[in-house]
């Protein structure tokens, strides 16, 4: 048992829509946190910075808490380029442009599905190494409510709303995307490893230590 209050889960803390239990808890806080520069926050929803550089990441995602949302957020500080690791929301923006009077998301490639494609590839390796493995299905459907998605092709590669786009029903295309979403997992699986996380893990922390004490 971890014996850190800040790791335990509060006996308040019992969210109809919280998952996430103490055993799961002590696995993941005693394999990656314990001497880590990144902490965490189990009643926090996704990444915060706070202004001395602490990087913090939580348990919870829209109205979920759960070892999934927490390791996604590992996913992420891993995947990220080093020069944004330590960035609030990981320094990720959406194009927008100004229409109806107010700022809309206005993506022109899929490149934020891709991108959450590496990250949940590391995020399933990893909780299957810790013995809690996702549905990869489940995990990878979220993403058809990217705000890219018109820009993720077919399983074939061809464009999903192009000219040169075959004519399917609408629930046909939104499964053949799905499909390539699966596959290009599967691909990044192979590459993103429980291993290639440890050994950045244990890399970005210590880089971000020494960041951290140069700040100071």
């Amino acid at each position: 048992m971890i014996k850190r209050p800040e790791y335990e889960l509060p006996h308040t803390f019992t969210h109809e829509r919280s998952t996430v239990t103490q055993e799961q808890l002590d696995r993941v806080i005693g394999e990656f946190f314990e001497d880590a520069e990144v902490k965490v926050s189990v009643s926090m929803q996704g990444q915060r910075v706070h202004d001395n550089g602490a990087v913090i990441l939580g348990t919870k995602a829209g109205p979920g808490y759960s070892l999934s949302n927490l390791v996604h957020e590992m996913a992420h500080f891993v995947e990220i380029d080093e020069g944004r690791m330590a960035e609030p929301g990981w320094g990720l923006r959406v194009p927008e442009q100004w229409a109806y009077n107010r700022m809309c998301f206005e993506p022109t490639t899929c490149q934020a599905t891709v991108r959450e494609i590496r990250v949940m590839a590391f995020q399933l390796n990893i909780l299957e190494y810790l013995g809690w493995p996702g549905d990869e299905n489940d995990l990878i459907n979220a993403l058809q409510f990217m705000p890219d998605t018109a820009f993720v092709p077919l399983e074939t590669g061809v464009s999903a709303y192009g000219d040169d786009t075959p004519e399917m029903p609408y629930q046909d295309t939104l499964k053949s995307q799905q499909r390539w979403r699966v596959n290009e997992c599967r691909k990044y699986r192979r590459q993103n490893t429980a291993d290639l996380f440890c050994t950045e893990w244990k890399r970005r922390n210590q880089l971000l230590k020494e960041r951290r004490k140069r700040a100071l």
